[in-house]
């Protein structure tokens, strides 16, 4: 039993900074309610070259398809984008203020693990740390584990971007979250 992130979207800061989008960020509201379909945010790419070549997406994939497992390529729909940001702002704002109840929502009362990478441009990897040093800091007696972990503290996972379940990798990045879900999950059994 436990909880997992992978590269959540905890923090958009440097996201937000980028020239387009900080041109966007001031009407992204009126955006969203006139033209809530229009592609308009401009998204991160890779910096690692051989995995913007892979990340490009596969003609043959359907992006209407609920259970469609690619990464979409296009640029962000602006109502999509703005409750986004919206929440990503909202979170972070209670984390700042260390809202007691937010915390203990996240935690359930399990242990929490947050994988990110350290090359990651689409989603602050920043975000996991600071989710992870805000639980923890927050906890007071509770016995719960919150880990923050790198991709690049994982061997066979050095190389990844954002897109950790399909990327290069992800089979090591599989097995370790088994072995952790694993040697959590029996240790609650045990009590």
């Amino acid at each position: 039993q436990g909880i997992i992130l992978l590269a959540p979207a905890l923090s958009l800061e440097k996201v937000k900074a980028e020239p387009m989008n900080s041109i966007l960020l001031p009407i992204a509201a009126f955006l969203s309610i006139t033209f809530p379909t229009l592609p308009v945010g401009q998204k991160a790419e890779s910096p690692i070259p051989e995995l913007s070549n892979a990340m490009i997406a596969d003609a043959s994939l359907d992006f209407d398809d609920p259970f469609c497992t690619g990464c979409y390529p296009g640029k962000l729909r602006a109502r999509v984008g703005k409750q986004t940001l919206d929440t990503i702002d909202s979170l972070r704002t209670a984390l700042l203020h260390q809202d007691a109840s937010l915390l203990s929502s996240i935690l359930f009362h399990r242990p929490l693990l947050l994988i990110h990478s350290k090359h990651d441009t689409m989603t602050d990897p920043q975000g996991s740390a600071f989710l992870a040093d805000k639980i923890k800091s927050n906890q007071g007696g509770s016995d719960n584990t919150v880990n923050f972990l790198y991709t690049q503290d994982i061997p066979g996972c050095e190389n990844m971007w954002h897109c950790l379940t399909q990327e290069p990798g992800c089979e090591a990045l599989f097995l370790y979250l088994t072995s952790w879900l694993t040697s959590h999950s029996s240790s609650h059994h045990l009590r």
